[in-house]
């Protein structure tokens, strides 16, 4: 009998901790779509096919690893795709995540988007490491962003 108990109480557990990440997650999502307001950039993708997640960089997003849905859902190697992006966090910054098909995942912090323009994901010059080059709307080179790069 208490064996059935124990079972019945771990499995009620089990339950209440997926709704919990489902509601994070959710909420998340609400979140960055009720925030609309971000400025229009354009992605271009050098590292082969992979999700891009483009995210106000918020303590909420910063200590997360649940993202939702990607901004960019399997955008191929050379793709260039427009996006609308969420408003910026209270320091203006965004986020930037990948995982491309070869289980590679790419991370960078404090990424500075301005409405029009583009921001290229490519590999870096060092093995496991890759670069974001962010470009203005009149094509002059911004800045370069060195971006975490890890085999999953």
């Amino acid at each position: 009998m208490q064996k059935l108990l124990l079972i019945i109480i771990c499995l009620l557990l089990g339950i209440l901790l997926s709704a919990c990440k489902n509601r994070e997650q959710t909420s998340q999502e609400q979140e960055a779509a009720s925030s609309g307001g971000g400025p229009s950039v354009t992605f271009i993708n050098d590292i082969g096919e992979a999700d891009v997640w483009i995210l106000p960089e918020t303590e909420r997003n910063l200590k997360t690893t649940v993202w939702g849905t990607p901004s960019l859902k399997k955008i191929a190697a050379g793709e260039n795709r427009p996006l609308i992006l969420s408003a910026p966090g209270q320091s203006g910054l965004y986020i930037v995540r990948a995982i491309d098909k070869r289980g590679m995942y790419y991370a960078a912090n404090g990424v500075d988007l301005e409405e029009g323009c583009s921001v290229r994901l490519k590999e870096g010059g060092e093995p496991m490491s890759a670069i974001i080059e962010v470009t203005a709307k009149d094509g002059k080179a911004v800045k370069a962003y060195s971006a975490f790069a890890a085999r999953l």
